[in-house]
């Protein structure tokens, strides 16, 4: 799918970075992506479907960060609060919320152009496919590679790797479509949440001594800080989106 331009009476295309909305407010401008939301003519169900997926995924990713974030109110921040079996069902049902909301993002990528549309699938299939293997194939991947490997040291590189493709993947379902602040957010998110992986995971290397009980609950609570940016930068885009939606409902009313 192409990007969305007009083309004027010259030959020149319009650049969608600086695409004004047009009737009375040509003054005010849009970035490119969320441009086609200013110029639709009605509201389209591509937008509803992204609206949706993005409050979906806000709300994974709070529940995420105050699961982890509560670890410092916790004597043993890696004890679940209500029980193994409790956590093990959040965690399924947040990774189907998760799927849901990337597979709505992913069925509203058309309006927004080529690039979005390219990136949303890529980063919903590598999301799958890390889910996927966590659930089903991490336990045989772990006692395979132990052959060659300590198991320890599979389990920690293994973890790191996994959270670096993860949040790369998370941060790409949407990431064309992020302002400057959005996109500065997803970094953020993704470079906390790699470095408290490498912190955290390293250990099981057993290059040095593992850490204390109050460096360990410390780093999983700033493990909190990963998901609550990649939800700020979700909602920032919601907002932004039904700002715009707003706008040109407003403009296009009889």
């Amino acid at each position: 799918m192409r990007p969305v331009r007009q083309t004027p009476s010259s030959s020149q295309n319009v650049n969608l970075t600086d695409h004004p909305i047009p009737q009375g407010l040509s003054d005010r401008r849009v970035d490119g992506p969320l441009a086609v939301i200013s110029s639709a003519p009605v509201r389209m169900p591509e937008l509803v479907r992204t609206e949706i997926g993005l409050l979906l995924l806000i709300s994974v990713e709070i529940v995420s960060a105050i699961i982890q974030l509560s670890g410092f109110a916790r004597q043993n921040p890696f004890m679940p609060v209500f029980g193994y079996e409790t956590a093990a069902s959040v965690a399924v049902l947040s990774t189907i919320i998760f799927s849901a909301g990337g597979a709505l993002i992913v069925t509203g990528r058309k309006p927004f152009g080529s690039k979005h549309s390219e990136q949303s699938i890529i980063g919903l299939a590598v999301w799958s496919a890390v889910a996927l293997f966590d659930f089903f194939l991490l336990p045989y991947w772990i006692s395979t590679l132990s052959v060659v490997l300590p198991g320890y040291v599979v389990f920690g590189l293994t973890g790191i790797v996994e959270t670096a493709i993860s949040v790369t993947a998370i941060a790409l379902l949407t990431y064309n479509l992020q302002s400057r602040t959005g996109k500065m957010l997803l970094w953020l998110a993704c470079g906390i949440g790699l470095g408290i992986a490498i912190a955290f995971d390293s250990q099981s290397l057993r290059l040095f001594p593992y850490y204390s009980n109050e460096i360990q609950k410390t780093i999983f609570s700033l493990n909190g800080l990963s998901p609550a940016l990649f939800a700020t930068a979700y909602l920032v885009l919601w907002s932004r989106i039904r700002k715009e939606s707003a706008v040109s409902s407003l403009i296009n009313s009889p």
